[in-house]
């Protein structure tokens, strides 16, 4: 080991030497210089040789380990191995939350009729009915209605039969001529319609006449006439007999002609009529 130590440090003093010589004497020297350096790689050939021959001779003692080199960089990612074989299935998981409902499906055909059943009971006998309706009606008396007069003119009798109670409907029409001549003074009544002494709510109906200048007047075919017409009730009323009374009365102007006939070939020209209807609950 000594020897080695001593041959490489007369290698670096020999090579500072040239190190420092050749450049001075480059110039001047360059055949020594060659034969120097063949020189010197001569005596290098043969310290190789007997350091070679050292080497042949007994072994020396092993040198201390060498201090661990650093790690080498990963080498590349071999290829994937083969496949094992399937492992045993695994246990059954938990049972996950339920979701949400559906849409509901269209409806589904209509299944077939089922069988009749039998018949039912008799059920039990209904109410009596009532004993159905009643009308009264008569024509009106003919009438010369003065100034400031009232009169009653039609009357009626009806009865409600029905413990429940019923309704009277009353109406009533006709026809009223002046007692002036062609183109004089007019005049104003009022009809009306009274059960039992009272108007149930039923309103009067005014009628007026004007005597026209080219038309005849008075109780004849040809007069000229304005007629009334209404429709009333008495709303629901008890059972019992009911009084309907046609009255007119005298507003203004002179006498009027009331519900006369004016042509004896129409018997009801002209004529005023008064109805009461019953009607039972």
């Amino acid at each position: 080991m000594q020897r080695k130590f001593v041959v490489a440090l007369t290698i670096i003093i020999a090579l500072c030497v040239l190190v420092t010589v050749i450049p001075a004497n480059a110039q001047n020297n360059a055949s020594q210089n060659k034969e120097t350096n063949q020189k010197e790689k001569d005596k290098d050939r043969d310290k190789d040789r007997d350091r070679d021959k050292d080497k042949e001779g007994k072994t020396g003692l092993p040198g201390a380990t060498g201090a661990t080199g650093a790690t080498g960089p990963a080498g590349a990612t071999g290829p994937a191995g083969a496949t094992g074989p399937a492992g045993p299935t695994g246990p059954a998981g938990a049972t996950g939350a339920a979701g949400p409902t559906g849409a509901t499906g269209p409806a589904g055909p209509a299944g077939t009729a089922g069988a009749t059943g039998p018949t039912g009971p008799q059920g039990v006998q209904g109410p009596s009915g009532t004993t159905g309706q009643d009308i009264a009606r008569i024509q009106a008396t003919p009438t010369v209605l003065n100034p400031g007069q009232t009169s009653t003119i039609a009357t009626v009798n009806v009865t409600v039969t029905s413990a429940n109670g019923g309704i009277l409907v009353i109406s009533s029409y006709g026809s009223i001529t002046s007692s002036q001549q062609p183109g004089g003074p007019g005049a104003v009544m009022e009809a009306y319609a009274l059960i039992n002494g009272d108007s149930f709510g039923n309103p009067s109906q005014r009628i007026s006449i004007i005597p026209h200048a080219s038309l005849p007047q008075g109780v004849k075919p040809q007069a000229q006439g304005e007629s009334w017409g209404f429709t009333g009730s008495s709303g629901i009323v008890g059972p019992g007999n009911y009084t309907v009374d046609l009255l007119v009365r005298h507003i203004a102007g002179p006498p009027i002609y009331v519900g006369a006939v004016l042509d004896s070939t129409f018997p009801t020209s002209g004529t005023g009529q008064l109805q009461a209807v019953v009607i039972n609950r």
